[in-house]
């Protein structure tokens, strides 16, 4: 258990993970409040995909013979503890999670992760993606972002 914290600890105080997070686009001057707290859970969101990512490495190096995790319990309290108990439920911070393995077999070298709001509070609230490169991707349109779109500002 320990190990696995300061792995953890030591990935997200590294210069790419730790980041505060960048939105791809800032509200407008004077934005009301709805997009104020759109743009707060997109903040809250893009630290939770940076989270997954770390986990899930970590999840493979100590599983080499499994791969990343097939499913997000696999990487909470009840599997190795890498995330506390809210990301694997698939909600948290506004935003739905799901986690997807490209390959049946063992080990999974291919996963994605989806996240999209639960409710969007303003028409232009972002939707993110990211996978085994780390390069999380967004978009502002109605529908889930893809290995195709823009990746945030790191």
């Amino acid at each position: 258990m320990r190990f696995r914290v300061l792995v953890l600890i030591a990935a997200l105080s590294t210069p790419i993970w730790g980041q505060a997070a960048a939105r791809p686009h800032e509200p407008p001057a004077g934005a009301d409040a709805a997009a104020g707290q759109a743009a707060s859970l997109e903040d809250a969101c893009i630290s939770d995909l940076r989270l997954l990512g770390t986990a899930q490495g970590t999840y493979a190096g100590l599983h080499p013979d499994r791969g990343f995790a097939r499913k997000l319990s696999q990487l909470g309290p009840k599997g190795e503890n890498l995330v506390g108990p809210e990301l694997p439920t698939g909600k948290k911070d506004g935003y739905r999670f799901t986690l997807t393995v490209k390959n049946a077999k063992s080990p999974v070298s291919h996963y994605e992760i989806h996240a999209t709001p639960l409710v969007r509070l303003i028409p232009t609230q972002d939707s993110y993606y990211v996978d085994e490169t780390g390069v999380i991707r967004w978009t502002a349109e109605d529908r889930r972002a893809g290995p195709t779109d823009p990746q945030i500002k790191q």
